[in-house]
C-alpha cells in the first residue's frame, strides 16, 4: 500500500484508493471504474473504448474486498465512482459496464456481513 499526499492509501500506483477520516470512523473509498485495458480488437480498434465503456478489474475488486472494506463493524464506508453502477440508471444499449455486477454483489455482501466467492464472466481483466 502506498500512502500519498493526502494520506490516502492506494494499491501500488493505482488510481483507486481509500482514505480514513481521522477520529470519525469513516472510510472513503474511490473506485477507478475506467481501468480499461488498451486491448485492440481484430480491426485494430480499442476493444474497450473509454467513451462508452467502464471497466473495474478483478485486481481492483480483490483489493476492495481484502483491503478497502476491511474495517471494524462500527466504521461507516462511503464508496465513490464516476460512472453509475450498471443497472442503477436507465438502460443504455450503447454503454458497456464490465464487472459492475461483481461490484454490486461485493458491496451487498459487505453491507449484509456475508462472504462468498464472486466470479466475473469477463476474462480480459
Amino acid at each position: 500500500q502506498n500512502v500519498n499526499l493526502f494520506g490516502e492509501k492506494r494499491n501500488g500506483n493505482s488510481n483507486y484508493f481509500y482514505y480514513d477520516i481521522p477520529n470519525k470512523k469513516v472510510r472513503v473509498v474511490g473506485i477507478n471504474d475506467y481501468e480499461n485495458p488498451n486491448t485492440l480488437d481484430s480491426d485494430g480498434n480499442l476493444k474497450y473504448p473509454r467513451i462508452n465503456t467502464s471497466v473495474i478489474t478483478g485486481a481492483q475488486l480483490k483489493w476492495l474486498a481484502t483491503d478497502a472494506l476491511n474495517v471494524s463493524a462500527d466504521t461507516h464506508v462511503i464508496v465513490m465512482l464516476h460512472c453509475p453502477i450498471d443497472g442503477t440508471l436507465k438502460d443504455n444499449p450503447t454503454e458497456h459496464c464490465y464487472n459492475h455486477d461483481v461490484l454490486k454483489q461485493l458491496l451487498e455482501a459487505f453491507k449484509n456481513g456475508t462472504s462468498g466467492t464472486l466470479t466475473s464472466s469477463t476474462t480480459d481483466f
